[in-house]
Order: structure tokens, then C-alpha cells, then sequence
């Protein structure tokens, strides 16, 4: 009798694993056919200068050139440089820009469809005849107003803001206008003051939206603005829904040498703040531990990066994943 309930107990138990690994697969299963079969859709907003070029390099360096699709909002303006209109209006007025017919690309880009695109040059100020651009698995929308259509908020996956801390926009601004796009440190402090209240009023109004709210800080205030050679260090605050499980990620950042975390639960959000080093095989490392299933939609390995900028990749990837799962469950 005793070993009748013992081999009972036993298939019992292999029985129990069995369904959890099934439901696992299932679940994994699922999740890899979402972002293989459909395009993932990232909106990407916030403030000129707040790093939205370079934020969409860094998922583009997870997911790869052939996975992923980048649309830049500047492409959108109605009027190259020099026309009348700009004398009025400026480019964070969403009057400036042509969003419905970027909603229109929305649609098209997760149908799979190919559409034809124009770039805006900053560095002529003019566009650039139209080129088709396929769809992909992840399909990256950044600019000004990437959140600002009620529409086009409901056909995103997920929706991200920049918000970094004003002195440090200011210098990485001031960095990028003065050495890309040929303006002078006066006439950039100059337009970010005429666009002050435009700012407020569309671009700003938009983190309400965002899934993932990310805020840079550097830890002492910036000497010198816009000088190239000036020291920064900085620290990661982001903001996302408290319903998404994030302690065993950070429970294992928390161990790192050289990191310091951070978290705090609220009514409808958790903040976590992380300040410190990290390398990229760190990085890499726990990628690999937590979101195993991206090695499943990559025709390429990722292009992890160290420290506030990989904390980043890692964070937002495995957002993705667990967002994707706990979807799944109430299907």
C-alpha cells in the first residue's frame, strides 16, 4: 500500500508539472506568435532633445536592423525650413505636423503593409523624395506627438515618454542642434523659450499616457551647458503601472556591485530609481535569466549597452515580455 501511494503521489506530481509546462509553453507559444506574426507597435514621445533618437537606437540595437523599423516624427512636419508658416507656429503645435496621415502609416505598418515615406534632412532643412518602407516585428514611432492621438494611443503595444530633467535636456539639445543641425548655443536657448508653452501644453500633457515614464538625472548640477567635454553622471528614474512584476529583476539588480536600486509602489504606479555602473555582460547576463523568450523573435544577436543605457534596453524588453503575459492570461 505504501508504495501503491507512493508512485500515486509521484504521477500526481509529474502530472501537475506536466500541465505547468505546457501552460508555460503555451503562454511562450503565444507570445513569440504576437510579435512574429503581427508587428509590435512602440510609441516613443517626448520634448525636443529629451533623447528619442538615440532611446530608439538602443531598442534597435536589442531587436536588430532586420526586426526593426524606426519612423521619425521630424518627417511628419507640413513645411520645410524657411517657410512663412514657421513664423507662426512652431514645430511642438501638432497644427505643424501631419498626424493623421502618420496614423494612417500606424495602420498600415501592423497590417504588415509596405508605405511610402518621406525624410525631413535637418541638416538642409528639406525633404527628401518619398522611399517605401517595409513593416517589421517592431515597428518604433518616435517624435513630438507620438502619443498625442486618442487613435493612435489605442493601436500602440506600448507607449513610452522621455522626460529627463530639464538642465540636462537643455545640454544634450544644445549638444545636438549646435554640432548636427548647424545652430549657434544663443539660437537654441532662444527657440527652446519660444517653444516653452507649447511644450506645456502638447508635449508635456502627453506622459499621462505612457505605459513607461523614463526620467534621467545627472547626479550634481552641469557647469557648463552645452560644452562637449562636460563631465555627467547619471542616474535612472522610471515610472510604470504597479501591476507588472518586476522583483525578481530588481531583486537581482540589487546585487550587482556598483548598482543602487531603488523601489516604491504607489495607487497606480511603481517608481523605480537605479544610480550607479553596470556593464553590458552584466547586462547581457540577466537579460538571458529573465527574458528568454527574446532570444526567440532575434534573427540576430543583441547589442547590449552598459550602465543607465543598458538598465534601460533591459527594462523596456522585459516590460515587453511581461506585459505580453499578463495580457495572455486574460485572453
Amino acid at each position: 500500500d505504501k508504495l501503491v501511494n507512493i508512485v500515486f503521489t509521484l504521477l500526481q506530481a509529474a502530472l501537475i508539472l506536466n500541465i505547468l509546462w505546457v501552460y508555460r509553453k503555451g503562454i511562450e507559444s503565444n507570445i513569440q506568435r504576437k510579435i512574429k506574426n503581427q508587428p509590435y507597435l512602440i510609441g516613443l514621445a517626448g520634448d525636443s532633445g529629451s533623447g528619442k533618437t538615440t532611446f530608439a537606437g538602443l531598442l534597435k540595437a536589442v531587436f536588430g536592423e532586420k526586426n526593426t523599423a524606426i519612423l521619425e516624427g521630424d518627417d511628419m512636419h507640413k513645411w520645410e525650413r524657411g517657410h512663412q508658416e514657421w513664423g507662426r507656429i512652431t514645430h511642438l503645435n501638432p497644427k505643424a505636423n501631419k498626424l493623421h496621415s502618420e496614423l494612417k502609416n500606424a495602420f498600415s505598418l501592423k497590417k504588415g503593409e509596405t508605405i511610402e515615406r518621406c525624410h525631413y534632412d535637418h541638416s538642409s532643412g528639406k525633404f527628401a523624395l518619398p522611399k517605401k518602407l517595409e513593416s517589421k516585428r517592431v515597428v518604433i514611432f518616435e517624435g513630438l506627438h507620438s502619443l498625442f492621438l486618442n487613435k493612435m494611443r489605442l493601436i500602440l503595444d506600448l507607449k513610452i515618454f522621455l522626460n529627463p530633467e530639464e538642465q540636462l535636456r537643455l545640454h544634450w539639445k544644445i549638444l545636438r542642434d549646435t554640432n548636427k543641425r548647424g545652430h549657434s548655443k544663443e539660437n537654441v536657448l532662444e527657440q527652446i523659450k519660444k517653444r516653452q508653452e507649447d511644450s506645456q501644453k502638447y508635449i508635456q500633457s502627453q506622459e499621462q499616457y505612457a505605459d513607461i515614464s523614463i526620467s534621467l538625472k545627472n547626479k550634481q548640477a552641469i557647469e557648463d551647458i552645452g560644452e562637449e567635454k562636460e563631465p555627467l553622471d547619471i542616474c535612472l528614474a522610471l515610472e510604470c503601472t504597479n501591476d507588472i512584476n518586476l522583483e525578481f529583476l530588481l531583486s537581482d539588480l540589487s546585487i550587482t556591485e556598483n548598482l543602487t536600486v531603488n523601489h516604491l509602489f504607489y495607487d497606480n504606479y511603481q517608481l523605480i530609481e537605479i544610480s550607479g555602473r553596470i556593464s553590458e555582460e552584466s547586462i547581457s547576463k540577466i537579460a538571458g535569466n529573465f527574458i528568454s523568450e527574446l532570444e526567440e523573435v532575434l534573427v540576430e544577436p543583441p547589442r547590449w549597452q552598459a550602465d543607465h543605457n543598458g538598465l534601460i534596453q533591459l527594462f523596456v524588453c522585459y516590460y515587453i515580455f511581461e506585459k505580453m503575459k499578463l495580457e495572455n492570461h486574460y485572453e
